[in-house]
Order: C-alpha cells, then sequence, then structure tokens
C-alpha cells in the first residue's frame, strides 16, 4: 500500500508476529506457559464546540466513537509476550470532517533462545502522534495537528554474567521509524549495545553503559557514539537516589560534528502520606520534524494519599535543541494540579488543572499560553471492567494571561461506555 507516495510496510511487526507464532508451535505443549486473550469494546459520544480549535468561526461537532479492541498475554518461562490492538472509528455527525479510522498497535516480546544467555526482544508501536514535539495535543482535539507513528524494532544480545554480582549485555538494535497520514521524518536505525550492571551492595548499583548507531532518515543521515555511567542508591523503602552522565559525540553529513554532555539523575522519597520526586534528564526526542532533537528536562512531583484518593501537584521544564546547529528552537514551562477520590467502591470522581507556556525559538507562538481544566467520574457498573464514565474539559489558548480578546477557547464533554470481556 501506498501513502503519501510511500509504500507502507508492516515492518517489523510482522516478523515479531512470524517469530512469535513459529516459537509457539516450535516449542509445543512441553513448554506451554499462561496465554491470556481479552477483547474489549469502547462506546462514546463526544460534544466539541470548538472542533477546529480556532478564536473565530467556532463550529460545533457531535463525534461518535466505536473502538473494539484485544489484550493478548503469554508469559512462560522461555517467551514473554503482552500486545494490544485497538480499531478505532471516528464519525462526525455535523460532517465537519470525514469519517475516521486508526489502527493502535502496542507489542513487546522477549524470546529466551538459549537459556539465560542469548535472548531477542522484540517491539511495535502503532499510534497517532503530535507533530510539534513540545506539545502534546492528542488528548485536546481530535482534528489538532497529528501524524501516525509506526516504530517497530528487533534487539537480539547476549547477558554475560563475569561476576557474582555482575551482568555484562552486548548485542544489535535495528530500529524503523516511519509516518503516514501527516508529516514526518523517517528513519531507519541500527547499531551494537553493550551495557555494564554491578550489584557493589544490597542498595547500590553501578552502571555503565555504551552504544553506536547509524541512522539514515529523510532529512539525512549521522552516527551516533553515546557512553554514560552512573548508580542507583535506595537507601529506604520505595526511597532511592540515582544519577548518570557521559557524552554524546554525533557525525552528520557533509562533515558536521556534535559533541552534547549527557546526563540523568532524580530522587524520590516516600514520606508515608507523601510522595516526592525530582528528576532531570538528557534524552534524544522523538521529533518528527528533525532528523536529531536533544531533549532537555527538569521535572518534580508532589503527591498526597488519602485513606480513599489522592492529591498532588508537579511542574516541569523542558528545552528542545536541533543537534547539528546546537540551537534552541522550542522551550515549555508547565504546571499541574489533579485530584481524585473513590466515592463508593465502585464510584470515583477526578479533577485536575494545568498551565503551559509555549515558546518557539525561530518564529514565535500565536498562543503560548494555554489554561485546561477537566472533571469526571468513573463508574464500575456489573464488575469493575465494565464502566461508564464522564468527563467535561475546558481548553483557553491565549496570547497573554490577562487578555482575553484573542482567546481560543474550547469546551468538550465525552461519555464512554468500556467492556472488557
Amino acid at each position: 500500500m501506498e501513502v503519501n507516495g510511500r509504500t507502507r510496510h508492516s515492518g517489523t511487526a510482522g516478523l515479531a508476529l512470524l517469530l512469535f507464532w513459529g516459537a509457539l508451535a516450535a516449542a509445543g505443549p512441553a513448554a506451554a506457559g499462561e496465554l491470556e486473550f481479552r477483547p474489549s469494546l469502547t462506546v462514546g459520544e463526544e460534544y466539541n464546540d470548538n472542533i477546529f480549535e480556532t478564536a473565530d468561526g467556532r463550529q460545533t461537532e457531535y463525534t461518535t466513537r466505536v473502538r473494539p479492541g484485544a489484550l493478548v498475554r503469554y508469559h512462560a518461562p522461555w517467551l514473554v509476550w503482552d500486545s494490544s490492538y485497538t480499531f478505532d472509528y471516528r464519525h462526525y455527525a455535523r460532517k465537519t470532517h470525514g469519517d475516521e479510522q486508526y489502527h493502535y498497535v502496542d507489542l513487546k516480546g522477549n524470546l529466551q533462545l538459549l537459556e539465560n544467555f542469548f535472548f531477542v526482544d522484540v517491539a511495535d508501536s502503532l499510534k497517532r502522534t503530535t507533530v510539534d514535539v513540545s506539545r502534546d495535543v492528542a488528548q485536546e482535539s481530535l482534528l489538532s495537528p497529528q501524524t501516525t507513528q509506526n516504530v517497530a524494532s528487533v534487539s537480539p544480545y547476549l547477558l554475560w554474567r563475569p561476576t557474582q554480582h555482575g551482568t555484562l549485555k552486548t548485542g544489535y538494535r535495528f530500529a524503523d521509524t516511519r509516518y503516514w497520514e501527516g508529516v514526518g521524518n523517517w528513519q531507519r536505525e541500527h547499531g551494537a549495545v553493550a551495557g555494564w550492571e554491578e550489584q557493589v551492595s544490597e542498595n547500590t548499583t553501578l552502571n555503565l553503559d555504551y552504544s553506536y548507531s547509524r541512522s539514515k532518515t529523510d532529512l539525512g543521515s549521522y552516527q551516533t557514539h553515546n557512553a554514560m555511567g552512573g548508580f542507583r542508591y535506595a537507601y529506604a523503602a520505595n526511597c532511592f537516589v540515582f544519577g548518570r552522565v557521559g557524552n554524546s559525540w554525533q557525525r552528520f553529513d557533509g562533515g558536521i560534528k556534535a559533541s552534547n554532555l549527557l546526563w540523568g539523575g532524580g530522587i524520590t522519597h516516600d514520606f508515608g502520606k507523601v510522595f516526592v520526586t525530582l528528576d532531570t534528564m538528557v534524552q534524544k526526542a522523538d521529533d518528527p520534524l528533525s532528523i536529531s532533537t536533544r531533549q532537555v528536562t527538569y521535572s518534580g512531583r508532589i503527591e498526597r494519599r488519602f485513606q480513599r484518593g489522592s492529591m498532588g501537584i508537579g511542574g516541569g521544564y523542558s528545552e528542545y535543541y536541533i543537534t547539528q546547529t546546537d540551537s534552541l528552537e522550542k522551550r515549555r514551562v508547565n504546571g499541574t494540579w489533579n485530584a481524585s477520590y473513590e466515592v463508593a467502591k465502585s464510584l470515583s470522581i477526578s479533577a485536575g488543572a494545568g498551565l503551559d507556556h509555549f515558546y518557539q525559538g525561530t518564529s514565535g507562538d500565536s498562543y503560548p499560553y494555554r489554561i485546561t481544566g477537566s472533571g469526571g467520574f468513573t463508574w464500575g457498573f456489573f464488575n469493575p471492567e465494565t464502566s461508564l464514565s464522564a468527563t467535561y474539559s475546558f481548553q483557553s489558548d491565549r496570547t497573554s494571561l490577562q487578555h482575553f480578546s484573542s482567546e481560543r477557547r474550547t469546551n468538550r464533554v465525552l461519555m464512554e461506555i468500556r467492556a472488557v470481556f
């Protein structure tokens, strides 16, 4: 099948499925494990008073969504397989948009070919994702700028145990990222990975990692060397601190080179009724519009747990750099609040609010501020896995926090019935 002039292939997903069923057939009943198959069905109706998220000329739409799906799990000593599939059909009653059909796949598997030594990881993810890496709009509007992303990977590896408390992992990784029904930079990556982990005490673990990859994309090719080392220390139950530091070296077409510091670290502490998490990280961002984007993130969260509910606040700051030029393209500052309460055994209510400030380094942003709020309930009738839910959400995109003159406002009401068989 061709989409936007490109040939769409099942890629690694087909290989993964072939590997799964072939392994099952070869193993026979002697290696039988636990097989779980659970179909589901979700039917929902959504009211949206600004389906295109515009400041003027607002259009109301009623959208019906039908989402049948299934969960398949197989756990055996030689194979662990977790997968899910959902078909999403959308009908727009007022014809603001044609009917849509999307497929969602989440697949992860680990096959043990030689006991405790030779393994193969396979994964495939098919989903709708946001075009702008700094704005997750997939939950805000069905018609917001999105694209369909498929990321498939295969990674055979060997697990060595040269010391009593240490393991060395060496292997190969192939990943294929494709986009259709929207924009996106197709990418194919292959390379070698090696990682050492040593448990030096009951509570302390040290780790070293190195990876090499060669990537070919629509926008060009590049090579990457990453090296990192760090530790994890658990100082109490549900309390730990970790840290990692290293460097990334990249070489792009035309001889362009880039060298950037990598790090990751944080602390998680459980005070009993209060749970606190602080962390920071530098990583490659999954950016559909760039050959290579570096993301720097700082975040924190405080959660207060009650007998029948919880309440939490969080916040974060993120920067997005184009790696070849080391130029800051986007920034985001965000804060969130959320709460939940169990009214009865099968009835719970929840509420949340958020504030985001976006900055686009190249051309600016016409709506740099976003205010959101939501509230709803979930009622499990017959059994906990058959539920009725209703949610109201509000979103206001603004040029400034004080002025409403050019506000882009959207109200949504969603009702759903979900059954798991």
